[in-house]
């Protein structure tokens, strides 16, 4: 229930059982609180909540979420607790308690400071009188002269300077925009506290934030240097100077100015700050905003802005919306409540017009808090008409609607400890509030930066908006990194990415080079240099018209959509002051999660950027390689031109494809059937032609000939590449600004197949249309789309990766951020989407380890990063499976474990004849299919398994007669068309997973039979591992076989199937007791490789499932720990709770809530400490068999194991990452020791490296609580 704003409604209800009265205090006299009783009062209606307003409007009051909080004199207590409310005392003296936390404050020593140098942290262990805080400032903006200002504007009532602090960086830096006149304008961020006189940490907030921006900026924090260089800080910590005064030597929960009303004769001082703004100051919402009555706690004052502070205040702010870009970002810090409010609170009819992005960043804000409490804060973000009250005259309205503050916050800290009731925080508190403030605010800008990005890319989307950014510096060094990389045949790498670009050409992920060469060239000086691949090789070593030069190679940065590569070349030396030319190549293959369309185009994005002060060609070719896998493969080609989508601009196109197709056949894994699109802008120049002629061409002219070769031939007769050329001129353009200029041109790479698979559908074998062709039925229509659609898709994708980036951060460190970068592209890559958007497939090739379709133990590994970035992917992939199955075309009982022996032909096994794996197979589909459906039950988007589930239109598809799973009503969001509708959520997600679970559930019950016969004791068969071999009574198949029943039984209660599910319930429990029987070690140290093989161990990576299933509730549920077991390593050393949890784990509409772990604490707790005692250089090996290891079980083990254990297996992948002589797209089957080659069997560019988003999945599942017993 939202609260009525209790401290508002006037006037008084005459004749209450409990009327309040007003006692001015005299102004010079102390205020005791002693004997005063805090109660927290929890309304049962609306009705009442506004009876409490009235009755309590004059006492000091204050919301907390869900309850009041109010403090009662001594000779009021007996009135009011005859009056029957719903109370909790919360403390019996409040004087008392104000005298325990503020008798000793530490005193601040500005004498003994030395000049020059941050002051001691120790500040921030108490609070402070006013001159000490202003001590403080001093010293503070002396340890940063250069990048820092003090300034007053203006006076408080009581002749107070109110002074604001502006802190900046590089002044030569940030001035950009649209609305930016001045270059050393930047755009502001803005920070207000003690608005409110007794909320004191509020103050203290912003002084910990300025602490650490100056601290930051000096020891060259890369992200805080990048904040302070591209925005102005102002701060304002004390808004109310005269109030803090007061509540310091009079009256210690004194809220408003010090100001008085004498020309409406009362004796009553203050107005309340934050209603006093000229915004609605005087709107009427039907719970009331503020108060006309001057005693009140809330009153607004005479008129709108009338008191001194916000009238300097407001002056301020109106200057500094004229600057630059505006006011990017204003927070008015408050206490208590821990909610980030948005506008409005004057009304919720209507909410700003981007209220969508607000409640993004605002949303994003609170897990960022979240993350880094150590006070276990929990934060809610929303309007705040609808999250706590209406208010007028707010500050956050005003700035938002008066000076155009983009993101415009009222941010209610955390809430005081039981005894202070909301008023006051102990000081022992200050620590812990302020750093997870800063966790916050990091996160906010970068939000706002990302925004500010995007403003750039729509104002000059020919310039640098063309680089896609990437916005952290790699720290790891991969031997291959991504380049074009959207599906099984369109995956162009970079090979030997160790070393220069040039080095050798890029290759397909099987090794194999592809064709694709870039060139630079100089006019001013004849060179040529070579930036990708090997195009040098065709041009003449000794010429009188070039030279080959080599540039200097800057590096690569990537991100999980991205890959820069980045090169300098020196200037002429007749323009040597122009400085060197910079030269970055930006790969982007968009990863969209909230856009399904987007993603299942065949495409991605070449941008080329250049800046400097002297004039660059550009060229760029490809050939057949692209393709086709057989050199000699006859090729055709043409070149066509047509319209840009919106650009005046048109665009032209190479098309290449093989003269006669060979459908859904492949030669070395690439496809023989399908067209490479090759397109650019109109400006460039286009030819094609013998590779060596253009390139010897271009490297004498800087230019092509607009010329089209039509003898068409194989592969590498007289090989035939198609090529654009660009030229630059910086020169001019420089020399007209005394600047160094920037431009960029695009290209895309688009590779159409007119069917992707064949499939045995439920009506017999089908050639399958990409997804995409439901929308654009013609290929000209998706090149036009796609090309025009480069700041939309790579807004999205940054979005994605900005995300990830933070996510993986706060869940492992810099080097996990890099791994799941890497992986995420690779994961994809596997993938093609087909179907309709009535009924969307998505298919998936083994690669590498075989050819296999839509392998269930390849999907199972990856799924940790489908349901982490759109769980409606995991679900795509599954439906083929489940489709063919349920037709009757496999005739085992077991699950299959593909859907044909080679992609792209999905053509199953009638014969029942595909690789033998039948309880691996079962339990995967088993755990995964109950995994979707938990990602579509949850009640908040707080709780949502992926945060992307939870954007875009809440449309009900299966009220439609659809599919659930259905993209007809993709929609338009933010801005952005094509954005996928929400995923699940509420009632709309049970619905879904029920419509989806009826029509297949006697094939999961049929699987789950088969377990019951044999996952307990599995006979001799393969694993997912099966390239170690045939295994009896394998002790980690097995436990995944006991979850999968359990994983039924959870299912067949969603369904209301109350006998299957308490049949299969209680066998898995059964069976449970018997695996740890005949699994554990005589020691009960580790889990065995098999039940009879004494003496070896296995990496128990099937723990994972029962902790992402909400099968622990002593991890999903922190109270279900005994508060006195002691903790080691993250794990409780106690034994299993021995009563049910006080808060059980969440039920998922109406299923049984889970009050017993499945599997013991211990078995986790001794399975992290065995992973630390047989940890090798590179990693934790697979088992106790051989040295080798696979990545995706590494760190779905590492997910569930200790948070010291995780560190040390993150970091030797990492290590392993930085010097594996493994020379293939990200292998996922590795050494441990020695080189950290290949073992034998070579596996890469596999999709199972989606498992390395086991962290992060764990951490949403179960309402974001399933990780909490690992940290």
């Amino acid at each position: 229930m939202r609260l009525t704003n209790f401290a508002l409604l006037a006037p008084l209800v005459a004749g209450s059982a409990f009327e309040t009265r007003h006692t001015p205090v005299p102004r010079n006299t102390e205020v005791s609180y002693d004997g005063y009783h805090i109660y927290h009062i929890t309304p049962s209606s609306v009705n009442e909540a506004r009876d409490l307003a009235n009755r309590f409007s004059r006492y000091h009051t204050h919301p907390i979420r869900d309850i009041l909080s109010v403090a009662i004199p001594p000779d009021e207590i007996s009135t009011f607790e005859s009056l029957g409310l719903n109370t909790r005392l919360v403390n019996s003296d409040l004087g008392a308690h104000i005298r325990s936390i503020d008798s000793k404050p530490a005193t601040y020593n500005h004498a003994l400071h030395k000049r020059g140098e941050l002051p001691d942290l120790a500040w921030f262990d108490s609070y402070h009188p006013y001159a000490e805080h202003l001590d403080f400032w001093h010293d503070l903006t002396h340890a940063f002269p250069k990048n820092s200002k003090k300034f007053s504007i203006g006076k408080s009532y009581e002749n107070r300077t109110i002074n604001a602090y502006h802190l900046f960086g590089d002044k030569k830096k940030g001035g950009y925009g649209p609305k930016t006149k001045d270059k050393r304008e930047k755009p502001v961020i803005l920070w207000h506290a003690t608005v409110h006189a007794r909320e004191w940490i509020s103050t203290m907030v912003i002084e910990y934030l300025a602490y650490q921006l100056i601290d930051g900026y000096k020891s060259g924090n890369p992200n805080v240097t990048a904040f302070l260089d591209h925005y102005d800080f102002y701060l304002v910590p004390f808004h109310n100077p005269d109030g803090f005064v007061y509540t310091q030597t009079n009256d210690r929960l004194w809220r408003k100015n010090r100001q008085p009303r004498p020309s409406i004769n009362t004796t009553c001082l203050g107005t309340d700050g934050n209603r006093n703004w000229k915004f609605e100051w005087d709107a009427q919402p039907p719970e009331g905003g503020s108060t006309p009555d001057p005693c009140g706690q809330t009153y607004r004052g005479l008129a709108p802005g009338d008191t001194p502070e916000n009238a300097a205040l407001d002056a301020l702010s109106a200057k500094l919306s004229k600057q630059g870009e505006g006011i990017r970002s204003f927070i008015d810090f408050h206490s208590y409540s821990q909610l980030v409010l948005t506008p409005w609170g004057f009304s919720c009819d209507p909410l700003p017009a981007t209220i969508d992005r607000m409640l993004e960043v605002a949303n994003g804000t609170a897990r960022a808090i979240e993350a880094a409490s150590e006070r276990n804060s929990t934060y809610q973000a929303g309007p705040g008409c609808q999250i706590l009250y209406f208010s007028t005259g707010n500050s956050r309205d005003h700035h938002h609607a008066v000076h155009g503050a983009n993101h415009s916050w009222t941010l209610e800290l955390s809430p005081a400890d039981e005894a202070g009731g909301g008023f006051v925080l102990d000081p022992k508190e200050i620590w812990p509030v302020v750093k997870e403030q800063w966790a916050g605010q990091l996160w906010t800008l970068g939000e706002v930066w990302d925004e500010l990005l995007e403003a750039m890319r729509a104002f000059s989307i020919i310039a640098a908006a063309l680089l896609a950014s990437v916005t952290e510096a790699s720290s790891l060094k991969p031997p291959i990194l991504p380049l074009i990389v959207r599906n099984p045949y369109l995956s162009t790498w970079l090979q030997n990415a160790r070393e220069e670009p040039w080095s050798k050409w890029p290759m397909f992920w099987t090794g194999d080079e592809i064709g694709f060469g870039v060139l630079a060239s100089v006019p001013d000086t004849n060179n040529v240099y070579p930036l990708l691949g090997r195009p040098h090789d065709s041009l003449e070593q000794s010429s009188e018209h070039y030279t080959v030069a080599f540039p200097k190679y800057q590096g690569a940065k990537y991100d999980a959509s991205t890959t820069n590569l980045t090169y300098t070349i020196p200037a002429p030396p007749k323009l040597a002051s122009a400085g060197d030319l910079e030269i970055t190549l930006s790969f982007l293959s968009p990863i969209t999660p909230t856009s399904t369309l987007r993603q299942s185009i065949p495409a991605a994005y070449l941008s080329v950027h250049v800046h400097g002060g002297f004039d660059v060609n550009i060229y760029v070719d490809v050939n057949g390689q692209w393709v086709s896998g057989k050199r000699d493969s006859l090729v055709e080609w043409g070149l066509t031109e047509q319209e840009a989508a919106g650009s005046t601009k048109g665009l032209k196109t190479w098309r290449v494809k093989r003269q006669v197709e060979q459908i859904f056949t492949e030669e070395h894994d690439q496809a023989e059937w399908g067209q490479l699109h090759f397109t650019g802008p109109s400006d460039v120049r286009h030819e094609s032609g013998t590779s060596a002629l253009l390139r010897q061409r271009f490297a004498r002219t800087g230019t092509l000939q607009d010329q089209v070769d039509h003898k068409f031939r194989s592969i590498m007769d007289e090989e035939p590449v198609f090529a654009f050329s660009k030229s630059f001129k910086l020169k001019n353009a420089s020399s007209k600004s005394s600047k160094s200029t920037g431009q960029s041109v695009l290209f895309t790479l688009t590779h159409i197949q007119d069917a992707v698979t064949q499939y045995a559908s439920a009506r017999g074998l089908t050639f399958m249309k990409p997804l995409w062709s439901s929308w654009f039925p013609e290929d000209n229509k998706l090149i036009q789309f796609h090309y025009g659609d480069f700041a939309n898709a790579n807004s999205l994708a940054s979005n994605y990766s900005e995300q990830l980036r933070i996510d993986a951060y706060q869940s492992g460190s810099t080097n996990y951020v890099d791994i799941v970068a890497l992986s995420a592209r690779q994961a994809m890559g596997a993938t093609s989407f087909s179907g309709t958007p009535e009924n969307p497939l998505l298919f998936l090739k083994e690669i590498s380890s075989n050819g296999n379709s839509q392998t269930v133990d390849v999907i199972f590994p990856a799924f940790p990063f489908f349901l982490y970035t759109n769980p409606r992917w995991l679900a795509y992939l599954l439906e083929p499976l489940l489709e063919h199955q349920l037709s009757g075309q496999y005739p085992n009982k077991y699950s299959m474990h593909d859907l044909g022996s080679h992609f792209p032909n999905l053509t199953g096994h009638a014969d029942g004849r595909d690789e033998y794996m039948p309880v691996e197979e079962c339990g995967d589909m088993l755990i995964m299919g109950l995994a979707l459906v938990n990602s579509m039950s949850y009640s908040s988007g707080d709780d949502a398994q992926s945060i992307w589930s939870t954007v875009g239109d809440d449309t009900d598809a299966v009220e439609s007669n659809e599919t659930p799973f259905a993209l007809t009503s993709v929609g338009e969001h933010g801005g952005i068309s094509y954005i996928d509708d929400t995923w699940g959520g509420s009632t709309k997600g049970i619905k879904q997973a029920k419509k989806w679970l009826e029509g297949s559930y006697e094939l999961w019950k049929q699987w789950t039979g088969y377990l019951v016969e044999d996952a307990l004791e599995p006979h001799n068969q393969l694993c997912t591992d099966d390239f170690a071999g045939w295994l009896p009574l394998q002790t980690n198949l097995a436990l995944k076989g006991i979850v999968g029943i359990k994983a039924f039984s959870e299912i067949a209660d969603l369904m209301d199937r109350s006998g299957d599910a308490k049949y299969y319930r209680n066998i898995s429990e059964t069976y449970i007791e018997k695996w740890q029987e005949y699994g554990i070690s005589r020691d009960g140290g580790h889990a065995k490789l098999a039940y009879d093989w004494y003496g070896s161990w296995t990496t128990l990576y099937s723990l994972y499932a029962d902790a992402v299933l909400c099968f622990h509730p002593s991890i999903t549920n922190s109270s279900s720990l005994e508060p006195d077991a002691e903790i080691v390593d993250g794990f409780s050393a106690g034994a299993e709770p021995a009563q049910k949890p006080l808060n059980p784990s969440k039920s998922h509409h109406g299923r049984t809530p889970i009050t017993q772990n499945f599997i013991p604490s211990s078995i986790y707790k001794n399975q992290s400490n065995w992973y630390a005692e047989v940890m090798q250089k590179y990693g934790l090996p697979l088992d106790s068999r051989h040295l080798y290891t696979k990545s995706d079980w590494e760190f779905e083990a590492a997910a569930v194991a200790s948070k010291s254990v995780r560190s040390e297996i993150l970091d030797r992948v990492a290590l392993w990452l930085n010097e594996t002589v493994t020379d293939r797209p990200f292998t996922d089957l590795y050494n441990t020791e020695g080189d950290g080659g290949f073992p034998g069997p070579w596996f890469f560019a596999r999709p199972v490296v989606g498992g390395h988003f086991a962290f992060l999945t764990l951490e949403r599942a179960c309402g974001g609580t399933a990780a909490r017993a690992f940290e």
